[in-house]
């Protein structure tokens, strides 16, 4: 679309990502394009309509972006992200500028270009409440401002309509629906690490079965479906904030798929270090099934795969519980067998389901477990009172976080370890020896492993920027296999490595993690369809969220349970 300002005529055209089919409404017959050719044509097209400007209105990756100033000719400008990055100021790349000032409503950007689509000036208006404090850049430039949210005057129209919408909201959901022991965690840090909230739905997802009268084994949650970016509790929790945190109309259903599937899809899942804003993540929250998961430039992997606590049988088939959204968007999941369409929406499902379970206090369980470095098994020294493991420092290590490690078996159960300390070289951990003997005894094939933390040499890393990055991680993580025969005293001297644990195949980034060549992608290569960026449901949007719970709760209180269709009833085979 071309318009007028002033003398000069303005070209701007909007970009999405390449799954818009399954995002909203569009229709089908619309075609999908390579994001630089179609960003290309739209760029010719305008310029021969006379455009003396072009802009670009996107709703795509940050990495996308300096890809698309790179190789498109005659782009001015680009303006918007669904990363949710906030620039501190616009950045140049060749003759184009790339502006991102955020999402939520807590920015508000603005560029002035002149004939030639070079930047003359900017400004970022930072939309704050009235508790929160600026950021650091509101100080170090003259064109960042700040308004508070309670100086802006009130737009009656779009009042009364929110406070429509909030009185229903809050008739229909206002009131305590359960109570949490716990603080219940739905932060966008469910994209980096396991949560008790994560757990806590997947659980709960996994009752669905009921409706079909089959055992769901696994359920799994994308975590750009837990919106809301906020914690709940302890204490009574209302309705609103289940269904602030699942506010969209996705259905539960549950495929059969066989093992090599689960694991396959754990995997892909992983987003290796793609840039400095998000870091390695899992994206998901999982129920049923724990693992090993690393996320390095192209060197991604997930090991040590459990079901119910048992190693994964790749011939074997599960039932799998999700949204409809994933599993749609899944080239993994979607060839698996659908045997259960529930016909229940997430939010208004598992709120009914939290209900009737009146108080919570869910844990962390070791369900996804971040390796960095994989370094040789650790040797055993076993005497009356304490067994020390002796480990090698990581090649990428700075420094041992020596309060840090804990042992683990299959099931998720883990000990703390009494103490550690570290020569530069080794470090040795010790642990209560009945207390450590009673774990690895806790169940036959224990697959026994050894978990710390450690700050990360910088120079041994090959990223462009100080890691770790990603949130929910303060340090790295390391992993070395523990045998359980020499913790349980049953090995001859000298015979004291593991004789368990990490599958072969998952061992990718074990003791060269970190040489210099597992490097970090570079944010330039990130033309990742996925949900990489964080938006979520800011303080002005909240009632949009709200509203769409109404929506949602009400659609599920007036239906009937027969719309629930269950595809199949064969059990799976394991």
């Amino acid at each position: 679309k071309t318009f007028e300002a002033g003398d000069l005529t303005v070209g701007i055209f909007g970009l999405v990502s390449r799954n818009f089919h399954s995002l909203t409404d569009y229709p089908q017959e619309w075609q999908v394009l390579d994001y630089v050719e179609g960003s290309q044509e739209a760029v010719d097209a305008l310029r021969e309509e006379g455009a003396d400007v072009v802009v670009l209105a996107s709703h795509v990756s940050t990495g996308i972006h300096y890809t698309l100033a790179e190789a498109v000719e005659g782009l001015d400008a680009i303006v918007g992200s669904h990363s949710g990055v906030v620039f501190d100021e616009p950045d140049i790349v060749g003759d184009t500028v790339i502006s991102e000032f955020g999402d939520e409503f807590d920015h508000v950007g603005a560029i002035t270009l002149d004939a030639d689509g070079e930047l003359v000036d900017w400004e970022r208006t930072d939309l704050l409440l009235p508790e929160w404090d600026p950021e650091p850049a509101v100080d170090e430039y003259d064109e960042i401002s700040v308004r508070y949210t309670d100086d802006i005057e009130e737009d009656e129209t779009l009042a009364d309509i929110a406070d429509s919408w909030s009185a229903e909201l809050e008739a229909e959901l206002g009131q305590t629906a359960f109570e949490s022991e716990v603080e219940l965690d739905a932060t966008f840090d469910n994209y980096a690490v396991e949560t008790n909230w994560g757990n806590l739905m997947t659980d709960t997802m996994r009752s669905v079965g009921e409706i079909g009268d089959i055992e769901v084994d696994i359920a799994a949650q994308n975590a750009g479906g837990i919106r809301g970016d906020s914690t709940h509790g302890p204490g009574e929790i209302p309705g609103t904030a289940v269904m602030d945190i699942l506010p969209f109309p996705n259905e539960i259903e549950v495929v059969e798929v066989t093992g090599e599937q689960v694991r396959d899809y754990l995997e892909s899942e992983v987003r290796s270090h793609p840039a400095d804003q998000f870091g390695a993540q899992p994206a998901i929250q999982v129920s049923g099934v724990s693992y090993e998961w690393s996320g390095h430039a192209d060197d991604v992997w997930v090991d040590n795969v459990f079901v119910g606590g048992e190693p994964i049988d790749e011939e074997a088939t599960y039932y799998l519980a999700h949204n409809d959204y994933s599993i749609g968007n899944s080239d993994i999941l979607s060839e698996g067998e659908l045997v259960l369409e529930s016909g229940q929406f997430q939010g208004p499902y598992l709120l009914d389901q939290l209900e009737e379970k009146d108080t919570v206090a869910p844990e962390r369980e070791n369900r996804m477990i971040r390796v960095d470095e994989e370094v040789a098994a650790a040797t055993v020294a076993n005497d009356a009172e304490t067994i020390t493991l002796t480990i090698d420092v990581p090649p990428g290590a700075a420094e041992i976080a020596e309060d840090s490690f804990r042992a683990v078996i299959r099931t998720g159960d883990d000990l703390e370890a009494t103490g550690a300390s570290s020569d530069g070289e080794t470090v040795d951990v010790t642990f209560n020896a009945d207390e450590l003997v009673a774990l690895a005894d806790q169940v036959d094939e224990p697959v026994l492993r050894l978990f710390g933390e450690y700050e990360p040499d910088q120079d041994a890393w090959d990223y462009e920027f100080e890691v770790p990055s990603s949130d929910g991680y303060d340090r790295f993580k390391l992993k070395a296999d523990v045998s359980t025969s020499a913790v349980l005293g049953e090995e001859s001297d000298g015979d004291e490595s593991a004789d368990e644990g990490a599958d072969d195949d998952g061992d990718a980034a074990a003791d060269d993690g970190g040489d210099a060549d597992t490097g970090g992608a570079d944010a330039d290569d990130d033309e990742t369809d996925a949900d990489d960026g964080l938006p979520g449901f800011g303080p002005l949007t909240a009632l949009g969220g709200g509203a769409a719970g109404t929506y949602l709760y009400a659609r599920q209180r007036s239906g009937d349970d027969a719309a629930s269709e269950q595809v199949g009833n064969d059990g799976p085979d394991a």
